[in-house]
């Protein structure tokens, strides 16, 4: 796990702890505003039902006809208690047994009130009433101008009710500043315990993160050793391969390099093409050039007295030559089939087979046609072709870089993949330059046999004979 992963764990387990925590601070501060309002509510009942005045005790003992016939004006209510005993936006009301206003501090005679007893618990809650020795209800009186927490004394008759009331709004400024001051105490506790939360968080993942990442490294070290091992291994496999072919023809000098160069040059240069641009990867641009120095391995099961020979070969000669296709391809196929397969094999089984395939199907070992061919055979087909007429051998001198060209370009459609035949003419000029980096030098023993072979019936071929249709597989044996 990287120290990126590391960190994004980290902060994701801090999010989800910053969720709980807020919605565990939201149902607090629910649960705290509830209890505060009932608080509140409670408390302001009691405020009106501990109001005691000598005033109001005579208005209970009063009966409501004589209130509703004027005996007693409502400017004597307004004096029933001195400012120091009455609650804060108290006022005193006498309504009748249908709640109607009989005498208020506030309310028109005849108003309609309406009652609601409070919860029991709060009813429960409530004390004897210092009026007249009577308990009072406590509930809520809806009037015009909204909701009163109100005490209810009935009067010595039963035949209405004093109220003592209040608006329920007056305590909403109270549990206001009370909500405002939970929800920074909240925040205050959010910070500093999503602080701590992400101290501790850090403290216990971070250790096996750092462990985790250490194996990693660890592991990364020896995958990496192993596929360096691997390389080594292959790079030996190929090395033992291509010597193996030099033993047997060294009359090539550096074909094998001309041939990897050429292929990686026109396998970049056909990447720049759309068509070829999803196939022709980097990687195959790697690959081919390793892979293509094994396209004439098979050449070992050829016998000397054919793959030496200095002249001309016969029909059945060629034919002889023509297996080194299938010998090459066998032979790589045995070793994936050893080894397990990889790309490198793969693409290196496919050149060796097919390299001597032809765009029109004439070709050998299995006359495959057009895309049949593998595309890395047909990139090689046209640099090995190319590279047969341009290098001296010892049965052919070697021709002129523009007839090389040329023969390409007419091969276009019918030996070689016209896209890829176009390219190749197009970037010709780089082919003559790594014709010229690797040119061959001629050891001593080929000198002697191309002497004798002068000396012979059969002299070297023509460019016309090269050529002309079956020869070129002769001379790009």
């Amino acid at each position: 796990m990287t120290i990126g992963e590391r960190n994004r764990t980290i902060g994701l387990l801090v999010v989800g702890q910053l969720g709980c925590l807020l919605s565990g601070v939201w149902l607090q501060h629910r649960f705290a505003m509830f209890s505060i309002e009932q608080d509140a509510r409670t408390a302001g009942w009691t405020s009106l039902a501990e109001t005691s005045s000598p005033s109001l005790a005579e208005l209970v003992e009063m009966p409501v006809a004589p209130l509703r016939a004027g005996n007693v004006a409502g400017t004597q209510i307004q004096g029933l208690w001195s400012p120091q005993d009455q609650p804060s936006e108290a006022v005193v009301t006498v309504v009748d047994a249908r709640w109607h206003v009989v005498v208020s501090q506030s309310h028109a005679p005849g108003t309609q009130l309406s009652w609601s007893a409070g919860h029991a618990a709060e009813n429960a809650a409530r004390t004897a009433s210092p009026v007249g020795g009577q308990r009072a209800a406590w509930g809520v009186v809806r009037t015009p101008g909204g909701e009163d927490l109100a005490v209810a004394y009935p009067t010595s008759r039963r035949d209405g009710y004093v109220l003592v009331h209040r608006p329920a709004s007056s305590l909403a400024a109270a549990v206001d500043t009370v909500s405002t001051s939970l929800w920074q105490a909240g925040a205050l506790t959010v910070l500093w315990t999503m602080g701590l939360l992400s101290v501790v968080a850090y403290l216990v993942i971070a250790p096996p993160f750092e462990r985790s990442i250490r194996s990693r490294a660890q592991s990364d070290a020896a995958v990496l050793r192993q596929a360096e091992a691997m390389s080594r291994m292959r790079d030996a496999v190929i090395f033992g391969l291509v010597k193996l072919t030099e033993s047997r023809d060294s009359d090539t000098g550096y074909h094998l390099e001309r041939i990897a160069t050429f292929s990686s040059r026109l396998a970049l240069a056909l990447r720049r093409r759309p068509e070829f641009r999803q196939e022709i990867t980097p990687e195959f641009v790697r690959l081919i050039e390793i892979s293509s120095i094994l396209h004439d391995i098979g050449k070992v099961g050829v016998e000397d007295s054919v793959l030496l020979k200095p002249g001309r070969l016969t029909p059945m000669e060629r034919r002889r030559m023509q297996r080194h296709a299938n010998i090459g391809g066998q032979c790589l196929l045995d070793i994936e089939q050893r080894l397990g397969s990889s790309n490198f094999l793969q693409m290196a089984r496919e050149i060796a087979f097919y390299h001597h395939e032809r765009w029109d199907g004439l070709g050998y070992p299995r006359g495959l046609k057009g895309e049949q061919i593998p595309l890395a055979a047909r990139i090689v087909a046209v640099c090995d072709v190319y590279e047969a007429l341009a290098s001296k051998r010892i049965y052919k001198d070697p021709l002129p870089h523009d007839q090389c060209v040329e023969y390409v370009r007419q091969q276009a459609g019918k030996h070689f993949d016209p896209r890829i035949a176009e390219t190749f003419v197009q970037t010709a000029s780089q082919f003559q330059q790594i014709a010229r980096q690797y040119a061959n030098p001629i050891p001593a023993e080929a000198s002697a046999a191309e002497a004798d072979a002068r000396k012979s019936d059969q002299p070297p071929l023509t460019f016309s004979e090269f050529a002309s249709g079956l020869p070129l597989e002769a001379g790009s044996r």
